[in-house]
């Protein structure tokens, strides 16, 4: 945030316009967005790290007290209670700095009873509906209201999140910074042969984060682990370090960054890892405002049969690959996703203003955007070639076997895989690549 604030004024302006109008479109006079809950451990004293409800996290970053609420009514400023209980036990944050410029109207409250009354009351002044977002469990008091998490206001609210405003981009972009940092340190621990879990650490420290603060869990993946898409295990074994596969992020006030890096030191692999950088660049220079991201996937899939086809691992035009299927089996996910409050942001496979965005099925059901590009809308452009065994045993018993060089593939297949993934902000006329912005900043800083 800036130093006087302006962005986040800015900020919760927006935020108030967007509300206003989706209680108009849904006829409803407030609503209430409760943070939520931890979630205790079964059979256990303990509880999972707590994650509040993101629409309420958009206001401000109120990532640390539970049972909070925000009470939004049509041409009045919001109302934010601020649940802050006496508790010998644990240690209770102060209400962030950012709610003290005067934008909402905040009451610290230390007995969840008043926070619930409040609620009735301006539930009880209401003439028209009234709505609730909001986790919901046995324990959940909604305080009289029926309706939870109505379908149209959770439409019209994930509609509007889609474009960002200056000051979410601003977390973004120090996310990205912050991602890069431990993305530095994690590619050097792999030099100097650390394990996955040195590696990991290496990361974490780099960005002064612990795990629950990390925005995902950081796949670090090593040699053939890097052909599984969401490898989680960190291995303490040391062994030689043909490769890395690293996808991990930073979180800067709940606003997520997800960034992935392969390295290798083999002279064969890593012209393999460069020309993928060639090619996820020039997908990068295509995502423009207009661009339905349909088409960028597809283009992604003609780029990675062609680089296939360079790497001698297919013998057949880059068409005909895709047209097999061949480029699904190395390269089964989506090209990227929206970014944002959460790591795969809402809004991103359906608008009420572009109807044909719909869930995609068939050969595209692992693409999780669908929808054209605007201005506001921050995203990932992730293309990757992977060795996975399951697919490529699927593709043994078809007849477009006879296209591959076998040979090739299993002099590959201990090397993994290879992601190279950015994060984009779509602007009026282009887009800002926040990664590589951040990765230019730094290794000048570095090399200063």
């Amino acid at each position: 945030m800036t130093d006087d604030h302006s962005r986040y004024r800015d900020h919760v302006a927006t935020l108030r316009q967007r509300y206003d109008n989706a209680l108009e479109q849904c006829r409803l006079d407030a609503v209430v967005l409760a943070a939520g809950q931890p979630h205790g451990i079964f059979l256990d004293d303990q509880h999972l790290p707590f994650k509040p409800n993101p629409h309420l996290l958009q206001w401000g970053p109120l990532r640390e007290h539970p049972g909070s609420v925000l009470i939004v009514r049509a041409g009045e400023v919001p109302r934010l209670l601020v649940y802050t209980p006496t508790d010998f036990w644990h240690e209770i944050p102060p209400v962030p700095d950012e709610f003290a410029v005067g934008e909402l109207q905040v009451e610290a409250v230390s007995n969840a009873g008043d926070i619930a009354a409040a609620v009735r009351q301006i539930a009880g002044q209401c003439a028209g509906a009234i709505a609730f977002i909001g986790e919901t469990t046995p324990a959940t008091d909604t305080c009289g209201i029926n309706r939870i998490n109505p379908d149209d206001l959770l439409a019209v609210l994930n509609e509007f999140r889609t474009v960002k405003t200056d000051w979410e981009i601003d977390n973004l972009r120090a996310a990205s910074h912050m991602g890069v940092k431990g993305h530095l340190a994690a590619r050097e621990a792999f030099r100097g042969g650390g394990t996955e879990y040195e590696i990991q650490l290496a990361f974490r420290t780099a960005c002064n984060a612990t795990d629950d603060e990390m925005p995902y869990p950081a796949i670090v993946a090593l040699n053939e682990h890097a052909a599984t898409l969401h490898y989680q295990r960190l291995d303490r074994e040391r062994r030689p370090n043909l490769s890395l596969l690293i996808d991990a992020g930073h979180a800067v006030n709940g606003y997520a960054s997800d960034i992935t890096r392969t390295h290798s030191d083999d002279a064969e692999f890593g012209a393999l890892i460069e020309a993928m950088h060639e090619l996820q660049r020039d997908l990068c220079t295509a995502a423009l405002p207009g661009v339905n991201y349909r088409e960028l996937h597809h283009a992604a899939h003609l780029a990675i049969a062609a680089l296939l086809g360079e790497a001698g691992l297919i013998t057949v035009a880059p068409e005909d690959a895709v047209e097999a299927g061949i480029s699904r089996t190395f390269f089964p996910h989506g090209l990227g996703h929206f970014l944002g409050l959460q790591v795969h942001d809402v809004g991103a496979l359906y608008t009420r203003r572009e109807p044909g965005s719909t869930v995609p099925e068939g050969e595209d059901k692992y693409l999780r955007l669908t929808r054209t590009l605007e201005a506001g809308n921050v995203l990932t452009i992730e293309p990757g070639i992977y060795f996975i065994e399951s697919l490529l045993n699927d593709l043994r018993g078809k007849p477009a076997a006879g296209m591959i060089d076998w040979a090739r593939v299993d002099a590959l297949r201990p090397f993994g895989g290879i992601r190279i993934e950015d994060n984009l902000c779509i602007t009026g006329d282009g887009h800002e690549n926040l990664t590589r912005r951040a990765f230019s900043a730094l290794d000048t800083e570095m090399s200063a």
